[in-house]
């Protein structure tokens, strides 16, 4: 009898560390779908921040080119401008030239008036003696 409880004693005790092993065995279990779970929330959000840099990556390439395209704008408009500039200066230049050209006209204008009116006034006073 004796044997027969040391053999159950031993068998429940057998028994209680299988149960143990069971449940160390089921919280494992849980705890490696926790991280197979955890794994794939990670992975998933990797392919979304994967997305996120694709299209930041496109919207870079996109924003580059229109900046090319903006400083090509700036550039030719900055010609055009000097152009302008040119244009005004050159025309400035020819208005001062025709402000002394006038300005010479008007005075042998004054002149030739003066000499008309001597050859009036010496008609005036021929024709008066005559």
């Amino acid at each position: 009898q004796r044997e027969l409880a040391e053999s159950q004693g031993a068998l429940r005790s057998t028994q209680g560390e299988l149960r143990m092993s069971q449940l160390t065995a089921e919280r494992d279990r849980k705890a490696a779908e926790e991280m197979r779970q955890e794994v794939d929330a990670k992975k998933q959000r990797i392919d979304e921040l994967d997305g996120e840099l694709k299209e930041t990556r496109s919207s870079l390439v996109q924003t580059h080119g229109k900046l090319g395209e903006s400083m090509a704008l700036s550039e030719a408009r900055g010609e055009v401008i000097e152009g302008h500039e040119a244009t005004i200066t050159n025309q400035a230049e020819e208005l001062d030239r025709l402000r002394v050209a006038l300005e010479e006209l008007r005075r042998e204008g004054e002149r030739l008036q003066g000499e008309l009116d001597d050859e009036t006034a010496k008609r005036k006073a021929a024709e008066a003696l005559a």
